[in-house]
């Protein structure tokens, strides 16, 4: 296995881990992230280091050539631009995100929610799979 597998197959757990508790408590989780993670600037500031490392990775390994390759970089960029984003301006990053999870709790249903759980552990698990069989 070469670094990019390995960085797919930790991104895919990456992202059940953080896609799976939708499925059970999706109200629960979008407060407690907001809470634990996004509670002041300088959680914000560490936030966007760990984005940083993920648009890296997005970015700089070889995936190969081709469409899904190209989305990863193309995904790596945009990640990159919210890091910088939220590093350099991360009091004006928390109320963008509070205003989108007031709007999530007063316009969003729980079926819905669940539903991007379910499709957040689907797409994690096709990166463990691209991670293992495809790269």
């Amino acid at each position: 296995m070469d670094a990019a597998s390995l960085f797919c197959i930790a991104f895919g757990s990456l992202i059940i881990a953080g896609r799976g508790p939708l499925i059970v408590a999706p109200r629960g989780m979008p407060n407690w992230f907001q809470n634990a993670v996004l509670q002041t600037n300088a959680r914000v500031r560490f936030f966007s280091l760990v984005l940083a490392v993920v648009a890296a990775g997005l970015v700089l390994l070889d995936f190969g050539d081709g469409l899904i390759p190209s989305f990863f970089y193309a995904w790596g960029w945009l990640t990159a631009a919210v890091a910088i984003w939220a590093l350099l301006f991360p009091s004006t990053f928390r109320r963008f995100y509070n205003g989108v999870m007031v709007f999530m709790e007063s316009s969003v249903d729980d079926v819905l929610l669940r539903g991007a759980g379910v499709l957040g552990v689907i797409f994690g698990l096709w990166m463990i799979y691209f991670g293992i069989e495809v790269i």
